[in-house]
């Protein structure tokens, strides 16, 4: 081809290509009479990991009734009344989480993408209303908590034999019950894949301690994925880093012991959460099936509870006031909680003993020690190696207790824990 006749191309010259265009799939769309090519995936902006690809399966997935019931269920619950921003749902952070899933199964190279995928995506199916708020609550209603409740809804047995979920993963070529597996983390064969969303470096929470920081307007939960996917590696059927990435992973773990006193375990926020459990208990009836409902219908329901004041006070944010906050001894938790219960008069619902970080938070699983590193000298645990980790670990030791009480019982109290504590 003469020069200056067109676009010439030469084998080897960066830009160019030697043979034919590679795109993407696509199919064929008749539009006003003429036909046009379009692609077979989607982009989704997301504010916190950009472009997000969806392919064909995923969107089925997404279109299901049950999945687009996360639009609307609030990730961090009654967060929001302490930090305004925090709207964002378990709909948008599943999509994180199944983003990051496809960049570590690239990065690790593993088999399984598509399972591992529709697996990040669904693993947060059986959120009941307002998240991890009061899941305690509905698991002794329904015997099921929020993992159950969505293996439940993926497999399509019980009280969900109606779901959508299973043909859907059916159609895509994956099986119900190997999605479960994945989820439940029993499997030898999948320990990898379980590992990658639920583990001490998982992308579950790679996803949400970066969404939460950024809706609840603070900066101390924005790790740096891009620097694990190049420390992270894949040995001995499990997920590990690189010595060199000691670092990285200890800013994580200082990210997430912050994320927990800041945001998680925030005393207001903890305080609307006990709230909306008093009500809870006192209409379970109204609370068949939390598993099929989200944060419109619970609010719903508060809005119609005319007569009871929890509710209103709820609704108004006239929220119970923090009156005692005093060093976590046993006794001392038992002796506030007993003298309440007999030596005033009070109903349960007019006070709230809460113990920060929870008695149950606790132990390297809560904290997600249990990481391995791998160094010249072979395998460790990266407690062995960091003193900071070591550190980390034990702060969570240092509990408090908060006593706090509604404006109509809020002087009783004060009295009746004032003689406990004196």
């Amino acid at each position: 081809m003469p020069k200056g006749c067109g676009i010439e191309k030469k084998q080897g010259e960066p830009g160019r290509t030697s043979g034919p265009i590679q795109v993407s799939p696509a199919f064929n769309y008749n539009f006003g009479g003429r036909g046009m090519k379009t692609r077979e995936y989607k982009i989704i902006q997301d504010p916190v990991n950009g472009p997000v690809k969806l392919s064909v399966d995923m969107q089925k997935i997404i279109d299901s009734p049950e999945f687009q019931r996360l639009r609307y269920i609030r990730a961090l619950g009654l967060c929001n009344l302490v930090f305004p921003g925090a709207n964002h749902s378990r709909f948008e952070h599943s999509l994180g989480t199944m983003h990051l899933a496809s960049l570590f199964s690239e990065a690790l190279a593993l088999e399984d993408k598509e399972l591992v995928m529709a697996s990040a995506l669904l693993h947060d199916i059986g959120h009941p209303p307002l998240s991890h708020s009061n899941e305690d609550i509905f698991e002794e209603m329904t015997g099921l908590d929020h993992l159950q409740a969505g293996l439940a809804i993926i497999e399509g047995k019980g009280q969900f034999s109606e779901s959508t979920i299973p043909v859907v993963l059916e159609s895509m070529g994956l099986k119900p019950a190997d999605v479960a597996s994945v989820l439940l983390g029993k499997r030898k064969d999948q320990r990898v894949l379980s590992r990658l969303i639920s583990g001490p470096m998982d992308v579950d929470e790679l996803d949400y301690m970066r969404r939460d920081s950024l809706y609840c307007g603070v900066q101390i939960g924005n790790v740096d994925h891009r620097r694990i996917l190049n420390v992270a590696l894949v040995y001995n059927n499990d997920i590990m880093v690189e010595e060199k990435g000691l670092g990285t992973m200890e800013s994580v773990l200082i990210a997430r012991i912050l994320m927990y006193g800041t945001v998680y375990f925030h005393k207001t926020s903890r305080i609307a959460q006990a709230m909306t459990g008093y009500v809870i208990r006192d209409n379970e009836e109204l609370f068949q099936n939390p598993f099929m409902m989200d944060d419109n219908d619970l609010f719903h329901i508060l809005k119609n509870l005319k007569g009871n004041r929890i509710a209103k006070s709820l609704l108004r944010r006239e929220l119970f006031k923090p009156i005692f906050k005093l060093p976590y001894k046993k006794e001392l938790a038992q002796g506030i909680k007993e003298s309440l219960e007999t030596d005033g008069g009070l109903n349960k619902d007019d006070y709230i003993v809460d113990v920060i970080p929870p008695l149950e938070f606790s132990g390297p699983g809560r904290i997600k020690s249990d990481l391995s590193v791998l160094t010249p000298n072979g395998i460790t645990n990266i407690m062995d190696v960091s003193p900071l980790v070591r550190a980390l670990r034990e702060t969570l030791e240092n509990k408090i207790i908060i006593v706090s009480a509604p404006s109509w019982s809020v002087e009783r109290v004060k009295e009746i824990v004032g003689k406990v504590v004196a």
